[in-house]
């Protein structure tokens, strides 16, 4: 009992301490509000002369009698060149993000349509590339030639059988319908291999 007695005792104690801490601590905070108050004020009248100056100073060299005509000209154009630029710039910005959503709807609708073959042209130069290029393939000993995606090969190679993975190899390439190969090999009689795209 006597312990308990003395447990709430240094309570009270210690809520005493905390009162007068509190107490303190708030006469702080009321004696500190006016002072807290004349500085905002202070620092609002400084910004408000600073402000007043940086105006009356734009005033001065815009309205001058001498050159303020040249400076509101110079102003004026300058403001016109910018809003320009900046016209132009929503205006590159808006076509490329059109050009981006149709490119986007185009490769959406290829992905879904039917192949559409490159031209003769470039199919020829694709196969020279991909075909004609390795370096297991003999260089400048066939000639491609190419018509509505058939692809016609001539020329020599030393052996039959790179005469025959000449024709797989450029039956494999996308866009070859048909590859007619005339290559020759020396000491064979010349025949033609005809081998349609599956």
């Amino acid at each position: 009992m006597m312990d308990r007695l003395k447990d709430r005792l240094a309570s009270d104690e210690r809520m005493e301490r905390l009162r007068e801490r509190y107490g303190s601590l708030q006469k702080e905070l009321i004696r500190g509000l006016p002072g807290e108050r004349r500085r905002r004020e202070r620092r609002a009248l400084v910004m408000g002369f600073l402000g007043g100056m940086v105006v009356g100073g734009a005033l001065t060299y815009l309205l001058d009698p001498v050159l303020g005509r040249t400076r509101r000209a110079r102003l004026a154009d300058q403001a016109a060149a910018q809003a320009r630029e900046a016209a132009r710039d929503t205006e590159r910005f808006g076509r490329r993000v059109a050009s981006d959503v149709e490119g986007r709807i185009q490769a959406a609708r290829r992905g879904t349509e039917d192949y559409d073959p490159p031209n003769d042209v470039a199919l020829a130069r694709k196969v020279e590339s991909e075909v004609l290029g390795r370096p297991d393939v003999p260089k400048g000993s066939v000639l491609v030639n190419v018509e509505h995606g058939r692809v016609v090969l001539r020329g020599t190679v030393e052996r039959p059988e790179v005469r025959d993975e000449l024709t797989r190899l450029v039956l494999a390439v996308d866009g070859v319908d048909e590859v007619e190969n005339f290559v020759q090999v020396p000491g064979q009689d010349a025949e033609g291999i005809r081998r349609l795209a599956r």
